[in-house]
């Protein structure tokens, strides 16, 4: 059973937008490498693009390598490798599929990124910089959009409602309910019944919540649900749900010094708009 949609992850804020920005830049890597790598974000990639982009990356490793250029970057491939193996749900077996797809080893990986960041680096130092006050002066002109919206970190046992064979869940979750009021752990009885496999072994978390990111009928039952305890089973147009919030963070607006340096690589990359948001109204 294929989990629902609305629980893959999803990256949050504004702010994010320029970490995608150097992190494609990162992830150019030599012709048919290249060319793979760009089919899993695009199938209909060609092979002319992905060495077009292979092409402009070893020339910025030439002119970095010419310059002599060197970062400290041993914290940054870290942070990278354990992204990277974040993705991968079914664990190492999953990436070891997707290395050899890549015709790569771990380890091989591990110093592509190291000379990605290397070359991302030197990229950033070769940029004029943009003075404080005019990230200051988006910030702002358009603050509220950045506003971090209310939150809940949740958890959920999942039961689906489009399975042709089981076409009434309702023997099981009073089943479910009876082991819950028993005492039960929570997590132990995702494992045994979820059927959301992407959660289903991580105890059923789904990770921040927001209202952007689920359908209003499954936000409208987290929002009334108290924090620490379970929920009777929610019916939503997916299937049935027991939710357990875990805590909940309040919209807030972020501080300029906590974007100032997203808002201002996103400047410098063209990526946001300089007309005032009033004068846009």
């Amino acid at each position: 059973m294929k989990s629902p949609s609305y629980l893959l992850p999803t990256l949050l804020g504004i702010a994010l937008i320029a970490v995608l920005i150097v992190r494609e830049v990162r992830r150019r890597e030599a012709d048919y490498g290249a060319w793979t790598a760009l089919r899993f974000r695009d199938p209909d990639a060609t092979a002319e693009q992905a060495q077009a982009l292979s092409a402009e990356a070893r020339q910025v490793r030439r002119a970095r390598q010419a310059a002599g250029f060197q970062a400290e970057v041993a914290e940054a491939v870290r942070e990278e490798m354990e992204m990277w193996k974040q993705q991968f749900h079914l664990g190492e077996q999953d990436r070891a599929e997707r290395l050899a797809m890549q015709g790569l080893t771990e380890a091989e990986l591990r110093a592509q990124i190291r000379e990605s960041l290397l070359d991302q680096a030197w990229l950033d130092a070769q940029k004029p910089r943009r003075q404080p006050e005019t990230a200051r002066r988006w910030y702002e002109a358009h603050r509220e959009e950045l506003r971090v919206p209310l939150l809940h970190r949740v958890s959920h046992l999942f039961l689906t409602v489009h399975d042709p064979k089981k076409p009434d869940r309702q023997a099981e979750l009073q089943a479910i309910t009876r082991e819950l009021q028993a005492g039960v752990p929570f997590a132990q009885l995702v494992a045994k019944h979820s059927e959301d496999e992407r959660s289903r072994s991580l105890g059923g978390a789904l990770g921040w919540i927001s209202p952007a990111r689920v359908p209003a009928d499954f936000m409208a039952a987290i929002t009334v649900q108290p924090v620490g305890r379970v929920s009777a089973p929610v019916r939503t147009r997916l299937g049935w749900h027991f939710l357990l919030v875990h805590e909940r963070l309040p919209s807030r607006l972020p501080s300029f010094e906590e974007v100032q340096p997203e808002i201002e690589a996103m400047l410098e990359a063209g990526a946001l708009p300089t007309t005032p948001a009033a004068a846009r109204r």
